[in-house]
């Protein structure tokens, strides 16, 4: 997904050693851990970023990268405040976990972050490393998905991609607003960036619910999504797409406002 002309990326890596987590904190005062101790570990996490972005610039003369380590405030707000200080364009979550029954546990949420910062929101997992992108599922309603467009733009310009456009049942297709959307949408990708396009229409109540099972049908490589409508597997405990996929999941989840 880097353009051609280069890019500069940051890397953010925030340091829990205040209270976010009660008993972390109660474990670390009975084992002493020191402010010398929470230096040690900011600077070690420093040497990891310094070679990490090494490595990053290594592989492009046209990247360039910079690390940053912060504590003090949640994960969460942390990557919120840097990435819209930044005024970035893109945020990339790496999540190795696979919170699906307890998400409580997630101390990050993709599409939230995606919401407040209105920045798109990418969110992958260990098994979509090195992986191409090439399949996309593309959801729409009645309204032009101009965003989420412009990513395809830009992922199109180093991957022979194909799209798989999406319409709900639920959403009236006869409405003029959002035949016209699928016919802008074709004439776009198809007419425009001479990208294969495939439309079907899917039947569920929960959008990300059907989303999430078309994608492991067709074995997608990418999922571009509306935070919330799209996002959100409902249920008392407010699950995401990205907590039902597992660590070795292929699939990239692209929220996107």
């Amino acid at each position: 997904m880097v353009p051609a002309d280069g890019c500069v990326i940051h890397l953010l890596h925030v340091q829990q050693i205040g209270t976010s987590n009660i008993l972390r904190y109660f474990m670390r005062l009975l084992k002493g851990y020191s402010w010398k101790q929470v230096k040690a570990a900011i600077k070690d996490s420093e040497g990891q970023l310094e070679a990490l972005k090494s490595d990053i610039e290594s592989t492009r003369s046209n990247i360039r990268a910079y690390s940053h380590v912060c504590y003090g405030d949640s994960i969460e707000d942390s990557i919120i405040k840097k990435a819209s200080n930044l005024g970035a364009d893109l945020i990339v979550l790496g999540k190795s976990s696979h919170h699906s029954r307890f998400p409580q546990l997630n101390t990050v949420f993709p599409s939230r972050i995606a919401q407040l910062t209105g920045i798109p929101v990418l969110t992958a997992k260990p098994g979509s490393r090195d992986k191409e992108i090439k399949k996309i599922v593309l959801p729409i309603n009645a309204e032009f998905p101009t965003n989420k467009v412009s990513i395809i733009k830009a992922i199109q310009g180093r991957n022979q991609i194909q799209i798989q456009v999406i319409i709900f049942s639920n959403d009236n297709i006869r409405k003029p607003f959002l035949k016209q959307s699928l016919l802008d949408i074709f004439e776009t990708l198809k007419g425009q960036l001479a990208i294969p396009v495939k439309y079907i229409r899917l039947h569920g109540e929960n959008k990300a619910k059907v989303l999430l099972a078309y994608s492991k049908s067709i074995d997608a490589d990418m999922v571009i999504v509306h935070p919330g409508s799209e996002t959100s597997l409902g249920g008392w405990a407010n699950r995401h797409i990205s907590d039902m996929l597992p660590a070795e999941s292929k699939t990239v989840v692209l929220a996107v406002r």
